[in-house]
């Protein structure tokens, strides 16, 4: 009869890609996903803070130039130095609950 001979042991076999090599990539692309997922999503959160801050911000520049073309009812005199014009000094409530102080020179 025949003797069957075994394959040597440093022989490598290069016709294909084992299974622990393909859940160790998927794994990785895996990770990889999630971690960009997570990247957007706090980019968007950080962005959508900022523009609603811009929005306000917009708004009390908006109410303060208002103000300043008629001078307002409550606003107060400040002094900066003694020999300086008076300034109007009132404040003005932002969107977010913001207290703004602002001043204005006399006309």
């Amino acid at each position: 009869m025949g003797t069957r001979r075994m394959k040597s042991p440093d022989r490598r076999r290069s016709d294909g890609v084992t299974l622990f090599e393909t859940l160790l990539v998927v794994l990785f692309l895996t990770v990889m996903s999630v971690g960009i997922l997570q990247l957007l999503t706090q980019s968007l959160a950080v962005y959508t803070r900022l523009e609603r801050q811009r929005k306000g911000v917009v708004e009390v520049w908006n109410e303060t130039r208002a103000a300043r073309r008629s001078r307002p009812a409550h606003a107060s005199f400040y002094y900066p130095c003694p020999t300086c014009r008076p300034l109007y000094r009132w404040s003005v409530e932002g969107p977010t609950k913001q207290e703004w102080e602002v001043l204005c020179a006399e006309k």
